[in-house]
């Protein structure tokens, strides 16, 4: 693939050190290109399943891959080009997920299956329980 905003040229990829297309990683990088696609994809798969490469602590802010100690992060029009749509859809739950986490008046559903929540008007001051939207079921706050 090649996709119009990212810049390419043939290079040994500084990840995998083979000779392929390498590109800018971010549209907000000012770097040279030298990350192949593969190694771009690969980075972003190991960051959203935290494995032990992971180097972000914050799924909306991995950062770039490629190097030349950039500072940027791939916006999510970047994920677009690399992550395909079964993996935009699991990037989105997950950033979703960190904005709950940090939202005081946020409470997931108790029903394991459910997998929603909501906003508590309140927090944890005034209501006791919520209805789930979702399944309806009644939750302790």
């Amino acid at each position: 693939f090649f996709f119009s905003c990212c810049m390419a040229s043939v290079a040994k990829c500084n990840i995998c050190y083979e000779k392929k297309e390498v590109l800018v990683p971010t549209s907000t990088c000012s770097h040279d290109a030298g990350t192949c696609m593969s190694c771009i994809q690969e980075s972003l798969k190991m960051n959203m399943n935290g494995g032990s490469l992971a180097i972000c602590s914050d799924i909306t802010k991995i950062p770039c891959c490629g190097g030349f100690n950039c500072k940027e992060h791939f916006e999510e029009k970047d994920l677009r080009k690399y992550l395909d749509n079964q993996q935009m859809a699991k990037w989105n739950d997950l950033a979703f997920q960190a904005f709950a986490k940090k939202q005081d008046d946020f409470r997931w559903c108790s029903e394991p299956s459910c997998g929603s929540g909501q906003f508590v008007d309140g927090g944890l001051e005034s209501n006791t329980f919520f209805k789930c939207h979702k399944c309806r079921k009644m939750t302790c706050v």
